[in-house]
């Protein structure tokens, strides 16, 4: 079964999506610097324009499947044209990383807490 026993949907949703977000899934700024401009151009080459205040913006289309950030849309719990508030303070938000990695989550999950698998309920663990 995929991901059992880890709880990773649960640490990379956000608090509004029934996540409780830990540090080791949010995104860096290495990896949203990976990303280059929608023409391949990499952000530091002269001439990309990008913007360090607007980053999302004019970005390749992998990056907004991957980042979620203030005011990205993020399909979370079967919900269509869903916003992520990552700013402090956002109602019913916890992080204050201000950017969420898209990439480990199942959109149509319901949003509810996810459980944490223990050995009694079947996980094998390797020794």
């Amino acid at each position: 079964m995929a991901k059992r026993g880890h709880n990773v949907e649960s640490r990379c949703r956000p608090l509004s999506a029934g996540g409780s977000p830990a540090d080791n899934y949010y995104a860096s700024t290495y990896l949203m610097n990976a990303y280059t401009m929608k023409d391949g151009t990499p952000i530091a080459a002269s001439g990309s324009g990008y913007d360090p205040v607007l980053f999302w913006k004019d970005r390749d289309p992998r990056f907004e499947a991957s980042i979620a950030y203030n005011g990205s849309t993020w399909n979370l719990g079967g919900s269509t044209n869903r916003k992520q508030w990552t700013y402090n303070n956002a109602v019913g938000e916890t992080g204050i990383r201000g950017v969420y990695c898209k990439r480990f989550t199942t959109p149509d999950l319901a949003m509810r807490p996810f459980l944490i698998l223990t050995i009694s309920e079947g996980v094998v663990w390797i020794g």
